[in-house]
């Protein structure tokens, strides 16, 4: 088992701002879970959540939910306001570390970004929530999905 806990975590790669991406982030008192961590995420999406009103959502399906809505948006501001002073914006253009890449995919929100782990043997894809239900909101002829189930 390995011997670190969340202090050693240096940094975080925040593919877009939901809930069940940030929600870990902070604990129940509003505290930093990982304390030492700089939180990597598009400056877009960043922006886009903590100014987000009911109004930002009226051509999206979420427009029907508006009680949903009004309890998603507190957290999501809580969450990015309690990692802003250890907040890095991605740049798409240039690697971070030299083995990560960053692009745009503005499908799922509006800063979503997809990120390629690159080694030397070579490259992985994360796709958060890009692939949901079975269908690829990519346009890329060949996509692999892989799925691990009982862990």
């Amino acid at each position: 088992m390995a011997d670190f806990g969340p202090p050693q975590i240096t940094d975080i790669l925040i593919s877009h701002a939901h809930p069940d991406h940030i929600g870990g982030l902070v604990d129940k008192n509003g505290a930093l879970v990982y304390p030492n961590a700089r939180h990597h995420i598009a400056h877009e999406e960043f922006d886009f959540w903590m100014r987000a009103e009911l109004a930002d959502f009226k051509k999206s399906g979420l427009s029907e939910m508006p009680e949903f809505l009004e309890m998603l948006l507190p957290p999501i501001k809580h969450i990015l306001d309690r990692i802003e002073t250890k907040t890095s914006y991605f740049s798409h253009g240039t690697p971070l570390y030299g083995r990560f890449s960053f692009q745009r995919a503005q499908v799922h929100t509006l800063g979503m970004t997809l990120t390629t782990i690159h080694s030397g043997s070579g490259n992985l894809v994360f796709m958060a929530d890009l692939v949901t239900l079975g269908r690829f909101a990519v346009s890329t002829p060949r996509v692999e999905v892989l799925r691990r189930y009982g862990y």
